[in-house]
């Protein structure tokens, strides 16, 4: 080993000395002030930082919160064109960037659906205070999307008035001198989504992906109730729907027109939820359910019965809400005193109720054409045969009324059947309730 290596043990006595030495000249030395400088400058500049910062957010917030007015001025300016149904006054908001779907916002103002339902049983109630406002702003300012809690009633079942809340998103835009109502993006929307059930393959956008997955799940459970309390139904795989929940706004206008609820599928296009309304609690989602339920059931239950539009089409309107009414997807639409009054012989029909040949708008907007639900009603309750799947089939076969009877009935019609009617109208107008039809 090199002599000139100079080892120490831990047991050596000058160990620490060194050490210790060189301590006592840091606490001693001169350079400790510009340290000490320089501590108290980099304090004052982190200070001066968070009051800046401070002074920033506050700058900020304020912008945020007039920002923020600014939108709700425009939505309140909406709100007003829709309660009015004026042109001129949503013009005056109305984003121009995608011709189509500005003229689509026109002509649902035009049919007063801008915000009313009532195409699903859903009747806005303009005039009751929007609940909820949530705004949430790009991190540019630029763009807005403002969801706001509308209220809406329903007519219930067993006839009673029932509000619920449906939240209502819409997009807002910054132009030069105003926030204006403007169409969502791509990415507003997101990815299509598919769940594949028995009797159904629903669709809808990610944006929807919750409510589109429990709706998909709730209308497997519909149409497997369809098959359980309807005769005659094809259920063993026969049919498959396609349920289309789309973001276009064209869906809107299509689900307002009433040959809409006929179509006899297998593809079906409505509005996702977003377009609609989303539920705020468990009764605006039966709402909704009900709403979808109902169009996806007459598209299955037209497909099972080889419907086509539009052969006898206000017999087999009737049938068809009949069974609707039966489950408990739409309420039976004629009241006590509309039985009353066909009892008084206020009201007769005509032969052209049965005729295929009349243009489908022109029938269903007949002002006599409830009479025809009145007949059927008293048919399937007293005298038909067969179930009410088998009486729309025979709506097919045949062209005449009187074959369509005499086969329904089993060519069995007593003489009472004029008496019986009679008893029929005052036992159902002397009803306090909307009559519920079994099949």
């Amino acid at each position: 080993m090199p002599k000139n290596f100079d080892w120490q043990t831990e047991d050596e006595k000058h160990w620490n000395e060194p050490l210790l030495e060189n301590n006592d000249r840091s606490r001693n030395s001169p350079i400790s002030r510009p340290v000490t400088i320089a501590i108290l400058m980099a304090l004052v500049v982190l200070l001066g930082a968070l009051l800046g910062f401070r002074q920033v957010g506050k700058y900020l917030n304020q912008t945020t919160s007039t920002v923020e007015e600014d939108i709700m001025a425009s939505h309140a300016i909406v709100m007003a064109a829709s309660q009015e149904s004026d042109k001129e006054i949503l013009v005056s908001v109305l984003s121009g960037r995608d011709p189509s779907w500005t003229e689509m916002q026109l002509q649902l103002l035009d049919l007063e659906q801008l915000f009313d339902r009532s195409a699903i049983g859903l009747s806005w109630l303009p005039d009751n205070l929007p609940g909820d406002v949530a705004i949430s702003l790009s991190t540019d300012l630029n763009q807005a999307e403002v969801t706001v809690s509308q209220e809406y009633e329903v007519v219930s079942f067993s006839n009673r008035e029932q509000i619920i809340n449906l939240q209502q998103t819409v997009v807002y835009r910054r132009s030069d001198d105003r926030w204006l109502l403007s169409p969502p993006d791509i990415e507003f929307w997101g990815d299509r989504i598919r769940v594949n059930g028995r009797f159904a393959e629903v669709t809808f956008p990610e944006r929807d992906e919750d409510l589109g997955r429990r709706l998909a799940a709730d209308l497997e459970s519909v149409l497997a109730g369809a098959c359980n309390q309807l005769e005659g139904l094809l259920c063993s795989g026969e049919i498959r729907l396609y349920v289309n929940l789309v973001s276009d706004p064209q869906s809107m206008l299509e689900l307002i027109e009433p040959l809409s609820r006929l179509e006899d599928g297998p593809d079906i296009f409505l509005p996702t939820p977003t377009l609609i309304g989303v539920p705020t609690d468990n009764a605006g989602y039966q709402a909704l359910l009900r709403a979808y339920g109902e169009r996806v059931a007459s598209t299955f239950i037209a497909q099972s019965t080889g419907w086509k539009c539009c052969q006898h089409l206000l017999f087999y309107q009737a049938l068809l809400d009949i069974q609707l009414d039966t489950l408990g997807l739409r309420p039976w639409p004629i009241d006590s005193a509309q039985y009353r009054k066909v009892q008084q012989n206020e009201y007769h029909l005509d032969n052209n109720t049965w005729l295929s040949s009349q243009d489908p708008s022109e029938a269903i907007d007949d002002p006599d054409a409830w009479l025809v639900y009145i007949l059927v009603d008293y048919i399937v309750t007293k005298w038909t045969i067969m179930p009410t799947v088998e009486m729309q089939q025979q709506l097919f076969r045949v062209n005449d009324y009187s074959d369509w009877f005499f086969h329904v009935t089993g060519g069995n019609t007593p003489p009472s059947f004029v008496e019986e009617w009679q008893v029929f109208l005052s036992n159902r107008g002397n009803l306090t309730q909307e009559p519920r039809l079994a099949d």
